[in-house]
């Protein structure tokens, strides 16, 4: 399974390079924002170094348990709501019907 969007970051080696980068900056833990991916990813990060995780979903599949709406679903949700809205006001503008 890929971790991240970042294919480095599947690997023993790419991972290394992070623990490094967030030792030498002399941090001890991560907030994540995301889905599946980034917190299968995070797992492993914590499981590779001593990082403390913190994981907020913003999946737009919404599919969470214990939530009512995820972040990223709800951003979802409303750009196509959006996106409607401004097909309906062409459409009426133009007195038309769009299908």
């Amino acid at each position: 399974m890929e971790t991240t969007r970042c294919p480095e970051f599947t690997t023993v080696e790419g991972r290394a390079k992070a623990i490094k980068v967030l030792e030498g900056a002399g941090i001890d833990g991560l907030v994540l924002l995301g889905g599946d991916g980034t917190f299968h990813g995070g797992t492993l990060l914590a499981n590779e170094c001593d990082v403390s995780i913190i994981g907020v979903p913003t999946t737009i599949d919404n599919d969470v348990y214990g939530t009512d709406y995820t972040v990223g679903f709800d951003t979802a949700v409303n750009t196509a709501i959006e996106a409607i809205d401004r097909i309906r006001d062409t459409a009426m503008s133009h007195e038309r019907l769009f299908l």
